[in-house]
């Protein structure tokens, strides 16, 4: 069985290296930047590779219990405090609680318990809910991206004016002023 569930993480890798363009040092890259190597924290993980990785071993037909365990294995080398959270996330799912409490943990924990209480409550393979809350976690992280960005702009743009703005007056309406009332 424990063989089974090995060949759903490598499935779970393959597919996320397949969405990250086919590119395991562009992954790694993106990893690096975000903290993820190493001692980063649990909310430096991309919730989207999380998702992804829980996706693609609950597709292989591993348990959830057994999936969040083995996923927490694999991502025990991203960082210190993810792997805990995954394993208190999967004994939390063995005991099947009718209304659990929400689960108190960075909001990418939150989100995967959210969507997989959902797919139990509903009755439906928690795959496809993962793989569609993993899709609007990125248009999530790109729009809050944008809108830093655009905030940027005009973050950078006000004092950018309040500096030029009284050297143009100093240096090209003073003078010609002077002139012109210098030259009647």
């Amino acid at each position: 069985m424990s063989a089974v569930l090995a060949a759903g993480l490598l499935t779970g890798l393959a597919v996320v290296l397949a969405r990250s363009s086919g590119n395991p040092a562009r992954l790694r890259r993106a990893a690096g930047r975000s903290g993820v190597v190493g001692r980063g924290s649990p909310a430096e993980v991309p919730a989207p590779l999380v998702l992804d990785l829980v996706a693609a071993v609950l597709g292989a037909g591993a348990p959830v219990p057994a999936t969040l365990r083995l996923v927490a294995g694999g991502l025990e080398a991203y960082g210190a405090g993810v792997a805990p959270h995954l394993v208190a996330l999967a004994r939390r799912h063995e005991l099947a609680l009718p209304d659990p409490p929400p689960y108190p943990g960075p909001e990418w924990v939150q989100l995967l318990d959210r969507t997989l209480l959902l797919a139990r409550d509903a009755g439906v393979p928690p795959a496809a809910l993962l793989v569609s809350a993993a899709a609007d976690e990125r248009r999530r992280r790109t729009a809050r991206r944008r809108l830093a960005a655009a905030r940027l702009g005009v973050r950078v743009v006000l004092p950018t004016g309040l500096c030029l703005l009284p050297a143009f007056v100093l240096l090209t309406v003073v003078p010609m002023v002077l002139a012109l009332l210098g030259g009647e």
